[in-house]
């Protein structure tokens, strides 16, 4: 099985917390990058195969570019690559850079699932994030995705700049008045080099301590569990089974290939990226940089890590299947130091939910 990534690396703005590889440029810019964009994609056709699974238009903001782009974009994928007839194929958007006649287009062109990126429903709370968009577009929004995407993905953030317990409960009752399928609340993490970061640094705005957000982090759980959706990673909840199939490839180290600058790719043993250099990809075509090869130790332990992010966590039998070895058995000494934060059976090893929110620690013991 194989999954597609393809990096979208234009905003109209940088929001404050982002550390991601993302441009605001002008229209010409961003068609030239995807005639290259699109030159890559059919070159690396015939170097790597798979049944693809699921397809991902991510960023950057992908709805920021043309509608025949993005559809020039899928085609190309379709065209050059194996894509199951149930593949699930998401593009990411911000509520203001998308309508109801886009949205019936990219339905229609094969796109079956959205990712709109909200954030919070209060708009001093997005201004002090730099989000371009209100609360009222948000909504706006998103009653017009759940009526053209049915499974539509919702994201919001914990922790941000101004938010209080109450406001963010609030952003949750809103949410899941929205009718989306998927919900991803993501915490704060300040990243080096910026806006908010540099802010934060110099006492111009506070963020909530580490105890606040853990709270904050056990209220969404509890509220989003009570409305029906189920917490199937440390940050990701769904309804209906209407899980992230994309993600969940990731977090299963199945092979993936990135496309566009900045994109990373696993396949086999191999992992890989591109450079990240906008001018230089739109002159010279993708860069690929080998970063490494992968031991059966790195693998091991990097599936241990992604799957410990994950409700089910490790599933034995899975682990003997990939690794030839025992997990109870190899992981003896971490598992009975870390066994007041695990689930343990004859089947699986994940850590208890409530838990979640200090996984990175629990994870640590492992590595």
């Amino acid at each position: 099985m194989l999954s597609l990534y393809i990096h979208i690396p234009f905003c109209y703005r940088k929001c404050a917390y982002c550390d991601f590889v993302s441009y605001s440029v002008n229209d010409d810019i961003k068609h030239n990058y995807v005639v290259k964009l699109l030159q890559e994609i059919e070159s690396k056709s015939g170097e790597y195969s798979g049944v693809v699974q699921s397809v991902y238009l991510g960023g950057g903001t992908p709805t920021a570019i043309s509608l025949p782009d993005i559809m020039a974009i899928l085609h190309c994928v379709k065209a050059n690559y194996n894509i199951a007839s149930d593949a699930e194929i998401t593009i990411e958007g911000n509520p203001f850079t998308f309508d109801k006649a886009m949205l019936v287009e990219l339905k229609k062109g094969g796109f079956n699932r959205f990712s709109v990126g909200v954030q919070s429903f209060h708009d001093n709370e997005l201004v002090a994030i730099d989000r371009l968009h209100s609360k009222n577009q948000a909504v706006e929004a998103c009653n017009v995705l759940k009526e053209i995407f049915p499974n539509y993905s919702l994201d919001l953030m914990i922790g941000i700049p101004l938010q209080t317990m109450e406001s963010l409960a609030r952003s949750i009752e809103i949410a899941v008045s929205l009718a989306p399928s998927h919900i991803s609340c993501y915490m704060l993490k300040l990243e080096e080099g910026t806006k908010l970061t540099a802010m934060v640094e110099k006492g111009l705005v506070e963020v909530a301590d580490e105890d606040t957000v853990a709270d904050m982090y056990d209220m969404v759980v509890a509220k989003l569990g009570k409305c029906g959706f189920n917490q199937y990673e440390t940050s990701n909840f769904a309804r209906n089974n209407l899980v992230s199939r994309h993600n969940i490839g990731y977090w299963n180290l199945q092979n993936y290939l990135g496309f566009g600058i900045a994109s990373h790719s696993l396949y086999g043993n191999r992992r890989f990226f591109n450079g990240s250099d906008l001018g230089d990809y739109i002159e010279n075509g993708y860069s690929e940089m080998l970063e490494e090869d992968l031991t059966e130790k790195d693998k091991m332990q990097e599936y241990i890590m992604l799957r410990l992010r994950m409700n089910q966590g490790i599933v034995l039998a899975d682990f003997q299947n990939m690794f030839n070895w025992d997990f109870l058995a190899l992981y003896n000494e971490p598992l009975d130091k870390m066994k007041a934060y695990l689930d343990i059976d004859n089947t699986h090893v994940a850590i208890k939910t409530k838990y979640f929110s200090v996984a990175s620690g629990v994870m640590v013991e492992f590595m």
